[in-house]
């Protein structure tokens, strides 16, 4: 943080937010993350009863086959879910604020592309093991953003040139996924499933490769926070009082782009929970991308991207609809509506 803070706070256009909306946002997504944590611990063709569950957490899975699938199956899948959720929410949020872009999306650097080919391409040439496929897909998603970055550098990262880069680098990536998945049509079939994104069969092993990264991003997201909401403003207000826009707009559009590579890399190309959470957690506290406070935004949508990520997981574990759907295709699914009524009621 520079010295002059006086002069950063005099230049926030946050808004006031009223503590009895906000305490609901909190109260309610707590209680729908909590409520669909239990219910994928406990179901499952192994069904489980909540006073078990609580046991089998703590039991040896050596000896009990329940344990077993609690411990490495679904515990994993149930945070992951949440980690997932709650990043790619903040990441999609700083998107939008570093891009003045109400739809800008994660995937706006062209980190999710970039994620997805250096998996198919590993998993095409070596076959490597799971932990270093994570690797190498979190490696290969910053090393997209970062060409989409030099793209835009000339123009000091300018948000329309630094969308247009982004789309074209995706662009790229995603006909190089095609060609691959063409001339390797029998090798890529077993990774078909991940490219529509997916939680499932998700252990341990994907677990301790996603928690570090998330941790990690959404505590930088929270203590830069303040300069979010001085991006928001002309970059000739911010330069008069000293703030150096490339700079910023660099170093967190590098931590959405952390935050991203490692879920894509876990889960897959999980789609619009990056693009519509930041708008559903704007539309409950009543507020405009432009009068928002990031530091009280930025974690709440993380909150609300982690409950309503496993609270759609949740549903797709149910199988209310007969199938268990891949969380990128019931994410989009639903996210869709929810766009199409936010933007019928103009708050997008």
């Amino acid at each position: 943080m520079p010295n002059n803070q006086n002069i950063i706070e005099s230049a926030l256009i946050a808004q006031p937010i009223k503590k009895l909306r906000l305490s609901l946002v909190v109260g309610v997504s707590v209680v729908i993350m909590l409520a669909s944590f239990l219910f994928m611990l406990s179901a499952g063709r192994m069904s489980t009863d909540l006073l078990e569950v609580a046991a089998l957490l703590f039991a040896d899975s050596e000896t009990s086959n329940k344990a077993l699938v609690i411990q490495e199956l679904r515990l994993p899948r149930a945070l992951i879910a949440i980690l997932v959720g709650a990043a790619l929410s903040m990441a999609g949020t700083i998107i939008q604020s570093i891009t003045r872009n109400p739809l800008g999306s994660p995937s706006l650097t062209g980190v999710t592309a970039g994620a997805a080919f250096a998996i198919v391409l590993a998993f095409v040439t070596y076959s490597p093991k799971t932990d270093i496929l994570m690797l190498v897909g979190t490696f290969g998603g910053i090393c997209a953003a970062l060409i989409t970055f030099s793209l835009a550098r000339q123009s000091r990262f300018d948000p329309v040139h630094l969308t247009l880069a982004g789309v074209s680098v995706s662009i790229f990536f995603m006909a190089a996924i095609s060609a691959l998945m063409l001339l390797y049509g029998e090798s890529t079939n077993a990774i078909y499933f991940w490219l529509i994104g997916s939680f499932s069969g998700r252990t341990m092993v994907e677990l301790s490769h996603l928690w570090y990264w998330v941790f990690i991003g959404l505590a930088l997201g929270v203590i830069f926070s303040p300069y979010l909401n001085l991006l928001l403003l002309d970059d000739d207000i911010c330069h008069s009082i000293g703030i150096n826009v490339t700079k910023w707009r660099f170093i967190l559009g590098l931590i959405a782009v952390i935050l991203t590579a490692a879920c894509v890399a876990v889960a897959g190309p999980v789609g619009f929970i990056g693009f519509i959470v930041p708008h559903i957690t704007r539309k409950l506290l009543g507020v405009q991308l432009a009068s928002i406070d990031h530091k009280i935004l930025l974690p709440l949508t993380a909150l609300v991207g982690g409950a309503l990520t496993i609270f759609m997981d949740a549903l797709s574990r149910s199988q209310i609809i007969g199938i268990e759907l891949p969380i990128g295709i019931s994410s989009t699914f639903i996210g869709g509506i929810l766009f199409v009524i936010l933007f019928k009621k103009r708050s997008i």
